[in-house]
């Protein structure tokens, strides 16, 4: 619980695709120093409850992270360490992450990355955005701004309790008929009132059937529906005798 609590990895608020938002605090794992069994044991925690409880089969798949190195240089970030963690989350949760976000990103690791970027194919370039600042126009598109903190440039307050979750807002600035028209409100329910939620005033308890949502906006087609298809079609074909 100590990790929970710290903000070294938290939830807060969903996009205008009710993709859940997570955010990790590089300074605040650089001050704790953890153990690599106690960060991993966190983490899988905080992933499995999001995608058990805030995700929606073929429909909301994929989460949105913010990695806020809060200004920090090489000398200060425990590199190593947060590759190792992030390379093993990547291999236990595929796809899942829609963009990432790499924000109060200094000088020099901008000037490091353009220059690796190079060697790394469109398709993994497309998903990582940079910026010097905290707030980002790419995120601010992404997210109505109940559902981002202010030091990200939205209107909800900057979080001091990391855990439980809870709702930032009810307004996800999205077409709810959109989502509707792919799953039952039942089945949104079934998603936000899950068993083993408990009591906490938690991001799955969006009750989107009673938003007022703008009617602009189209729910995207998560990145990892079809592949899961494709596999699905594969187990399913009988082998020819």
């Amino acid at each position: 619980m100590r990790l929970l609590d710290s903000g070294f990895l938290y939830i807060h608020g969903r996009d205008k695709n009710f993709r859940p938002l997570i955010v990790l605090n590089t300074r605040v794992f650089a001050d704790l120093q953890p153990e690599d069994e106690d960060t991993m044991a966190s983490t899988h925690f905080v992933l499995q409850y999001m995608e058990t409880y805030m995700t929606l089969e073929e429909k909301i798949e994929n989460w949105v992270p913010i990695i806020d190195l809060d200004g920090m240089g090489f000398k200060d970030i425990p590199i190593n360490r947060l590759l190792k963690f992030m390379e093993h989350n990547k291999l236990v949760y595929k796809c899942r992450s829609y963009k990432n976000f790499i924000l109060n990103a200094t000088f020099g690791i901008r000037l490091a990355y353009s220059m690796v970027s190079q060697f790394l194919p469109e398709k993994i370039k497309q998903k990582v955005v940079f910026s010097s600042t905290a707030v980002c126009k790419d995120i601010t598109k992404l997210f109505h701004p109940t559902q981002l903190q202010k030091k990200y440039g939205g209107e909800a307050e900057n979080v001091t309790k990391f855990w439980p979750p809870y709702e930032a807002s009810q307004e996800y600035g999205a077409d709810l008929a959109n989502f509707e028209r792919a799953k039952s409100k039942k089945d949104i329910q079934n998603v936000a009132n899950s068993e083993g939620s408990g009591s906490m005033q938690s991001l799955s308890t969006t009750s989107c059937g009673q938003q007022k949502l703008n009617k602009n906006v189209e729910i995207e087609e998560p990145i990892s529906s079809s592949e899961s298809r494709v596999l699905k079609n594969k187990k399913s074909k009988k082998p020819e005798s």
